[in-house]
């Protein structure tokens, strides 16, 4: 064959393989996400390098080579490094999805370095002038065969995929770029130049023309001509699979874009709730504070209610009234549904969860009134709704109603008691100067009518004396002794004036010493038995509690005298670390809760008040237990803090 005829051949053998390297370039420098794609670099380089090979070998034929360039070395250079890249896209194609990268980089370098070290080894045995042939031989043997046939098979793998992927035309063209491979690789690098190396000296370019007619470079132009179209028409997978991904993010897109509305009606949805339970929550706390007066409240707020729910009917039930009472209704026309919405709202409120929930039972829902503090339940709101699902979605919205009037009934009652302990403390007040004016009219009637007259007695007695005493000294000694008596008389009777008014003991020997003091007196006065009892370690207190306690015990041997018919009171002091307890208790005839409320009974019980707030003047707690026939416990803690305590 001619030199121009076999160079024509070169030229369209690197062709081939050069435009299946720029082609591979070109597309796989777009973003895919196919593992095929990852691999491909290797066979773009392999195409480039390798049809540069053949071009080299073209312009040598031609005789168009510079005669200084070393033409051996770089032909070697291209075949090794070209045979190399496509001996790495095939170990690269053919690794498992779950195999690191790296163990086929190191599977990759120890065939290269296989190939260099058979070329070492040539170079040790052959002359100069053999090795070239001889390496360019070998490295068609080692690397081209080996880097053809594991191309073949990974591209045959690649296909399977593509076919399980829907893309079975592509497996197709894969198929028969893998056949070409296997050919080229095969045939056409067995079928070497003839050199000293085994067994190109039988097997080679010359036996194939002898065999076929036709040079082995023709064979493996037109299997790279193969190649190049196969793979070419391959990658238009890539294309394919940016269409299926653009579709895919399109899809996504509009279903992005169908949640977001449904998301955005929802939200405007509950938007819109919430701006209704607001508006709901505002007017109805606008309701809850415009009075204090709580059943006037009450009323406003179940008319309210039935007004923004809107329901057909309301019910306020308190814990406190009687069971066939309510303590506020609005639309309760008929009597038959009025009574079933007050068995509701007591059942409600007798179950004293800690956090209750709503009682569902058609067409009626009862809320529990919790103030979300210390104190249960307070009472239930029972609202006639007529259908019962239709108010699901208002759940949250009736909760925070039943908190919103247990929190303002709790402030309405705390009002009203505060108010009711304003009039007992202005009453105490007025009774305080009340009995400050008796105690002082007393005073002055028995310093007037008791020691005053003595004192008088006592003077007119001297004028007598002065007088009998020139006449008859014995009559005035006698006299004498008479007005020792007057003034022996009023001593005693000045002395117990003094102690009523403050016990010198309470001052000189302290709280103790003045209870024994109070209990002889009082013993003494009611004939009946009064005890003192001490427990824990005996100690002074600060004055003022001292004298708390000390009145306090006034006060109630005061309301014993009086009310309790009592045969034995006991005076019970205990001594802890952080408190003193004040215990006193009779066995009279007790009381009832009427007389022990100060709040119902007005005007009445005045001595009980008192002792209260003298106790919470010093920080102090009163307790009273009593009922008919069983006596009367009155207990008093004071708190002490460390430096009150005082040996």
């Amino acid at each position: 064959m001619s030199t121009t005829a076999l160079g024509y051949i070169y030229f369209f053998y690197g062709l081939a393989f050069f435009a299946m390297g720029l082609a591979v370039v070109l597309e796989v420098s777009r973003t895919s996400e196919l593992r095929f794609a990852r691999s491909m670099p290797w066979l773009a380089a392999f195409g480039i390098i390798h049809g540069s090979h053949e071009w080299f070998e073209m312009f040598e034929v031609m005789g168009q080579m510079p005669p200084d360039l070393p033409q051996g070395a770089i032909r070697i250079i291209l075949l090794v490094v070209s045979f190399a890249c496509l001996a790495a896209f095939g170990i690269s194609l053919s690794r498992p999805e779950q195999a690191p990268r790296l163990g086929a980089m190191w599977r990759t370098l120890a065939l290269l370095g296989l190939s260099l070290g058979g070329l070492v080894v040539l170079r040790l045995l052959l002359p100069l002038s053999e090795w070239w042939e001889a390496a360019s031989v070998w490295a068609r043997y080692s690397l081209g065969i080996v880097g053809a046939i594991l191309t073949s098979w990974s591209l045959v793998s690649q296909g399977r995929i593509f076919a399980r992927l829907g893309m079975a035309h592509f497996g197709r063209d894969l198929a028969w770029a893998a056949l070409a491979f296997a050919l080229y690789g095969i045939v056409g690098q067995l079928f070497a130049s003839k050199s000293a190396l085994p067994p190109s000296n039988l097997i080679n370019s010359d036996l194939f023309l002898r065999l076929f007619g036709v040079p082995i470079q023709l064979f493996r132009g037109v299997l790279a001509i193969v190649v190049a179209v196969t793979i070419i028409r391959a990658l238009r997978v890539f294309e394919i699979e940016r269409t299926e991904r653009l579709r895919a993010a399109e899809l996504t897109a509009r279903e992005a874009e169908r949640r977001v509305q449904q998301e955005t009606a929802r939200l405007n949805q509950q938007l819109q709730e919430a701006v209704n339970e607001l508006s709901t929550l505002f007017e109805m706390s606008r309701i809850l504070a415009a009075t204090l007066e709580w059943q006037a409240l009450l009323q406003q707020a179940v008319v309210k209610i039935v007004d923004l729910l809107p329901a057909r009917a309301a019910m306020i039930l308190l814990e406190a009234d009687p069971p066939d009472i309510c303590a506020a209704s609005a639309g309760f026309e008929d009597a038959t549904l009025a009574d079933t919405a007050r068995v509701m709202g007591r059942a409600v409120i007798a179950d004293k969860a800690d956090s209750p929930e709503m009682h569902v039972l058609a067409p009626m829902i009862a809320v529990p009134l919790h103030p979300s503090g210390k104190r249960g339940l307070i009472g239930s709101l029972i609202i006639y709704v007529g259908d019962v699902q239709a108010f699901a979605p208002k759940r949250s919205l009736l909760l925070t109603l039943g908190r919103e009037l247990a929190i303002a009934i709790e402030n309405a009652r705390l009002y009203q008691q505060v108010h009711e302990r304003e009039m007992v403390r202005g009453e105490l007040l007025r009774r305080s100067v009340q009995v400050q004016e008796e105690e002082r009219r007393r005073i002055a009637r028995e310093l007037h009518d008791g020691i005053g007259q003595i004192f008088t007695a006592l003077a007119l007695g001297l004028s007598g004396v002065e007088e009998t005493m020139p006449r008859d000294p014995a009559l005035a000694r006698k006299q004498i002794g008479n007005l020792k008596d007057l003034a022996v008389r009023a001593i005693s009777e000045l002395r117990q004036l003094v102690a009523d008014l403050r016990p010198a003991q309470l001052d000189d020997l302290g709280l103790v010493p003045a209870l024994y003091w109070l209990a002889d007196e009082w013993r003494d006065r009611l004939h009946q038995d009064v005890r003192v009892q001490l427990t824990g370690q005996r100690h002074r207190l600060p004055p003022e509690i001292e004298t708390v306690l000390f009145r306090i015990t006034q006060e109630a041997l005061t309301n014993v005298a009086k009310h309790a018919n009592a045969q034995h009171t006991t005076i019970k002091l205990a001594f802890c670390e952080d408190q003193v307890e004040l215990v006193i208790e009779d066995n009279g005839v007790g009381m009832t809760p009427e007389q022990m409320n100060r709040r119902q009974v007005r005007h009445q019980g005045w001595g009980l008040a008192g002792i209260q707030e003298r106790a919470a003047l010093v920080g102090g707690t009163f307790d009273i237990d009593s009922a008919p026939g069983r006596g009367t416990r009155l207990t008093v803690h004071i708190p002490l803090r460390a430096e009150e305590a005082i040996a």
